[in-house]
């Protein structure tokens, strides 16, 4: 959880450099919004702003909060380019689950994880506008997502009536893919093949 104290400070220091004086109220709210973000999280997303804000005002929370996670269309992108990387890693004999339960939805809209594996080069640039109009919308409006995605050796497995052989393939921290994309430019997969 974020220490109050170091909060106040920096934010009244970055005030300062705004030339605005935030009430305690206003500075309350802050803290509220931004508690699940660490101060070294925080902190750079200040700097980054101190960097780029061409305005005159003091930023709004959701302004801190877009530079420490980064756009909409960056996360999604991100969260694309986790997913072809899996597919091209995994593929689709194996279950995965992605700590971004966002991804899970997503697929599951989309199909199945064995449907999205078998998709060509040209169907996955239709396949990818779709998961990125779909990442945003469960974004904003998140709902229950499975533990997993299901492979096809599980699948199997399930039908059989047995236990499945291993654990599914675990696939982490797509924020920390999305400041490699914002850092490297924006890369589209070619292919889901290798």
């Amino acid at each position: 959880m974020l220490n109050k104290e170091k909060f106040v400070d920096l934010i009244a220091k970055v005030s300062e450099v705004f030339g605005k004086d935030l009430s305690q109220e206003a500075i309350r709210i802050y803290y509220e919004v931004l508690k699940e973000y660490s101060y070294d999280q925080i902190e750079r997303a200040f700097y980054l702003i101190l960097q780029t804000h061409i305005y005159n005002t003091f930023p709004k929370p959701a302004e801190i909060i877009e530079a420490i996670e980064g756009k909409q269309t960056e996360r999604s992108l991100a969260a694309w380019q986790t997913v072809i990387d899996t597919v091209r890693k995994v593929g689709h004999w194996d279950s995965v689950s992605f700590d971004d339960r966002v991804i899970h939805n997503c697929i599951e809209a989309l199909g199945d994880w064995e449907w999205l594996c078998g998709q060509t080069k040209d169907e996955l640039k239709f396949v990818q506008k779709e998961f990125e109009r779909l990442y945003t919308m469960f974004s904003k409006h998140p709902r229950e997502a499975k533990e997993r995605l299901i492979g096809f050796n599980e699948r199997k497995n399930l039908q059989g009536g047995h236990k499945p052989e291993k654990e599914p393939e675990r696939i982490g921290d797509i924020l920390k893919h999305a400041k490699q994309l914002t850092n490297n430019g924006r890369s589209q997969p070619d292919s889901i093949q290798n």
